[in-house]
């Protein structure tokens, strides 16, 4: 199977204000045989990916765990204390920060995994939050698929518009965000 993964924000696979992210998915879907849309996308309202798959044809799939899930897969609690925080300096919050919660999320990537495989497509786009990027190619690799990682924070629109963006990882694996506040330069 050949995917291209996205790693970008929440917040833009829905809302995208100047439709940076649909005219790129356009551009994947437009010059390959994309055969699947798959998100991270549980509890969000209607993506960009979800209606640009409407109106080109496309099957759409969240491949998110839900709450009944993240229950029976005994994470829901820790699930629920992760998220973002406000980054500060010098006293002002300059942006948010956001930890990756190891155990959480290693569950919640298999299963990722697990549903992009049920589908037996020859290729799809994935879209999840940039922390998982990384992690999630890696388990795809080792599923025997060929993979594209496409870094979305890295654009110069995304820039513009959101700030600063970038993830830390240490040698023990702790792996986190921060996203700065563009008018903070």
């Amino acid at each position: 199977m050949n995917l291209t993964v996205l790693g970008l924000d929440h917040d833009l696979q829905w809302r995208d204000p100047n439709g940076d992210l649909q005219k790129l998915l356009y551009g994947l879907l437009w010059k390959s045989s994309v055969e699947l849309i798959a998100e991270e996308a549980y509890k969000l309202p209607t993506t960009v990916g979800q209606r640009l798959a409407l109106q080109l044809g496309k099957p759409w799939l969240d491949i998110d765990m839900n709450d009944a899930e993240r229950e029976r897969a005994g994470i829901y609690e820790e699930s629920v204390k992760g998220g973002a925080a406000p980054l500060f300096e010098k006293g002002e919050i300059v942006g948010v920060t956001g930890e990756y919660l190891t155990h959480v999320e290693e569950i919640r990537e298999k299963h990722w995994v697990s549903q992009i495989l049920r589908h037996k497509v020859g290729s799809a786009v994935v879209l999840c939050g940039s922390l998982h990027l990384s992690p999630l190619a890696k388990k795809l690799r080792l599923m025997g698929c060929n993979v594209d990682e496409v870094e979305v924070w890295k654009f110069d629109w995304y820039r513009s518009q959101f700030g600063a963006f970038e993830v830390f990882e240490e040698p023990e694996g702790r792996r986190w965000f921060e996203l700065r506040d563009p008018k903070r330069g």
